[in-house]
């Protein structure tokens, strides 16, 4: 029997499907469904809704990825009919507008940070960029520009990742993809294909790991990444959990730790349907996604995952504490739980709801917002 066979067996046997020898849970049965979870509307922004950021205050911020809008809807549910911000973007398939995120002292600045891809002044150039605004009675003033990137890919028109967070810690952190050129991925040099971790005005965090080292990015956090959409931080540890989508194949979860590599693009050369998803001499993932009735290193056998939050079983009983994982290719909004002490063994990875497609977060209430194409819902508190 090949590693392939083997690595089918173990999945398919399990149900949940672990990889015995590697400890990695793996998905691909999708059938598995929670019982009483219901989701409601909430509102229609229109456009294609990429991320979603609420303020103390209770205002949901939204992204719409080609319109480049941001737009604030009120926390009885109206959408404001002028944009807070608007951004002209290089549009492609993964460019546009694509991250929001409020500074976590925006009750004293008003500060909101918005990540996105601008032309680059001829046809298929562009560039990301990282861009400020100061909330003023529902208007983005004061426009600052923080971090103007690398050109991105002329030949292909994504995996500049989108993830844009604050961390319990207080610092910036930014998922950004390779761009399609693999080798910058385990390049230090370039901030592409890396966990960057950033002050607000969007330095380098002063105890980042790779601050002393001659010709390395300063900003950079981790590094070895394909194109890691999106994360978020575990509320008990901090610790950052993150999408990362393959070739096609292989779609990780991955818990983010300071200085380490997780792998891409060496581990392309360990995939495909005689070989494991392997990461050789890097962090290997805590779990592999699949579509149903496939295994994770099936071709094709990716979901394309997307938004990542994690949820309160206070709130969903149904649910249960756990990470919610939108799927951009099947709709799943998945239901993952974790066991062990340090929360990398997944023990459950179940679907809550079959309409996500991109963009989820909760508010301080720990209620469960998500997108659906230019549609934002709710999951019904239990």
């Amino acid at each position: 029997m090949n590693r392939s066979e083997l690595l089918r067996s173990a999945c398919l046997a399990l149900g949940l499907g672990f990889s015995l020898a590697a400890g990695v849970g793996c998905g691909g049965d999708g059938e598995s469904k929670i019982s009483g979870v219901a989701s409601e509307p909430f509102v229609t922004a229109g456009g294609s809704i990429t991320s979603l950021a609420f303020a103390p205050d209770g205002r949901l911020f939204v992204t719409q990825q080609n319109g480049g809008d941001v737009r604030i809807i009120t926390p009885d549910g109206e959408l404001l009919p002028e944009p807070f911000a608007h951004v002209d973007p290089a549009i492609g398939q993964e460019w546009g507008l694509l991250g929001v995120a409020i500074d976590p002292e925006f009750e004293d600045n008003g500060y909101v940070y918005i990540y996105f891809t601008e032309p680059g002044g001829g046809q298929n150039l562009a560039h990301p960029l990282l861009m400020r605004f100061t909330d003023v009675d529902n208007k983005g003033e004061n426009p600052e520009r923080l971090i103007e990137f690398p050109m991105a890919n002329p030949e292909v028109k994504g995996h500049v990742g989108g993830g844009l967070h604050f961390g319990p810690d207080g610092y910036l952190y930014l998922s950004i993809g390779e761009t399609e050129r693999r080798e910058l991925a385990q390049d230090l040099s370039s901030p592409f294909g890396k966990m960057l971790r950033l002050t607000r005005d969007g330095e380098a965090a002063p105890d980042n790991p790779f601050v002393d080292q001659p010709g390395a990015d300063p900003r950079v956090y981790a590094y070895g990444l394909r194109n890691s959409f999106a994360f978020d931080f575990d509320p008990e540890s901090g610790r950052i959990y993150a999408s990362e989508n393959g070739p096609s194949t292989c779609d990780e979860l991955n818990i983010i730790e300071a200085g380490q590599n997780y792998g891409w693009p060496d581990s392309f050369f360990t995939q495909g349907p005689e070989l494991p998803c392997e990461n050789p001499g890097a962090v290997e993932p805590i779990y592999l996604y699949a579509l149903p009735g496939t295994v994770p290193n099936d071709l094709p056998s990716n979901v394309a995952p997307t938004g990542v939050q994690f949820v309160s079983g206070e709130v969903y009983p149904a649910i249960g504490d756990g990470l919610l994982v939108c799927e951009f290719n099947t709709k799943f909004m998945r239901r993952l739980q974790f066991s062990g002490p340090a929360k990398d063994q997944v023990i459950d990875d179940s679907v809550a709801v079959e309409d996500c497609a991109v963009a989820i977060t909760s508010d301080s209430e720990g209620v469960i917002y998500y997108s659906n194409g230019g549609d934002i819902l709710r999951l019904v508190p239990q």
